[in-house]
C-alpha cells in the first residue's frame, strides 16, 4: 500500500468516525426533544386540568351564591312581613 493509499484510508475512517459521532450526537438530540415535548404535554394537561376545575368551582359558587342570596331574599321578605303585622 503506497503512503498516498494509506493517508486516503486513514482520512476515510476519521470521516466515517466523524459521521458516526455526528449520527450519535444527532440521536441524542432527538431522544432529548421528545422527552421535552412530553413533558411540555404533560404539562398542558395538567394546566387543561387546573383550568376545568377551577371553571367547575366558579360554577358550583356561582350557584351557591345564588342560592344564598335567593334563600336570604326570602328571609328578609318573611321578617318585613312579620315586622308589618
Amino acid at each position: 500500500m503506497s503512503v498516498e493509499s494509506f493517508k486516503q484510508v486513514m482520512i476515510a475512517q476519521q470521516k466515517t468516525e466523524m459521521a458516526e459521532k455526528q449520527r450519535q450526537e444527532a440521536d441524542r438530540q432527538r431522544q432529548e426533544a421528545d422527552r421535552q415535548k412530553k413533558v411540555a404535554e404533560e404539562e398542558k394537561v395538567k394546566s387543561e386540568h387546573v383550568t376545568m376545575w377551577t371553571v367547575l368551582l366558579a360554577v358550583i359558587a356561582l350557584f351557591v351564591g345564588i342560592a344564598i342570596g335567593s334563600s336570604s331574599k326570602k328571609d328578609a321578605t318573611k321578617r318585613r312581613d312579620v315586622h308589618d303585622q
